[in-house]
């Protein structure tokens, strides 16, 4: 019974993370992972990271071998600001949503999407579905660094 227990919790461990594994073997293993498009510098090796745009979508740091998902659905374009959030350093880039005049713009940082602090207030689960708002709570310091004002209406924000 003992051994049929912890058998049992290794089965729920693997269970509750395999899509970190997942991730990992997927960007080890793609052919694209080679072919990758530069894209922004690590903070931390200051290397460009790949812009692996297979779904999912991802950045991918070939020295260490880190993923940081991205939000899916959308376009990125590189902007030429860096994250304001004390210790990050990642390169924002901007996430737009939709086509032409219809199309929407939020500021997005690698790195504080993978890495919400709670303080921020409820996020998104990074790389999981199609993320059609703002891909950070309005209490992320790239969120504030953007905002023109308060949306009262949604208790939201402009930017």
């Amino acid at each position: 019974a003992a051994s049929l227990a912890a058998f049992e919790r290794k089965f729920q461990y693997f269970v509750a993370n395999v899509d970190r594994m997942d991730t990992l073997f997927e960007a080890s293993f793609s052919p694209l992972t080679a072919g990758g498009k530069p894209w922004c510098k690590c903070p931390r090796t200051h290397r460009f990271l790949q812009l692996i745009q297979s779904r999912p979508m991802r950045l991918y740091n070939k020295l260490t071998e880190e993923v940081h998902s991205l939000p899916q659905g959308g376009n990125l374009k590189l902007l030429t600001r860096t994250c304001p959030t004390p210790g990050c350093g990642f390169e924002l880039s901007a996430y737009v949503i939709g086509v032409g005049k219809d199309s929407r713009g939020y500021p997005l940082c690698p790195g504080c999407y993978n890495m919400p602090q709670p303080e921020w207030g409820l996020s998104h689960a990074p790389g999981k579905g199609i993320t059609l708002e703002c891909p950070h709570p309005d209490g992320c310091p790239v969120v504030q660094a953007f905002t023109v004002c308060d949306d009262e209406e949604t208790g939201g924000v402009f930017m």
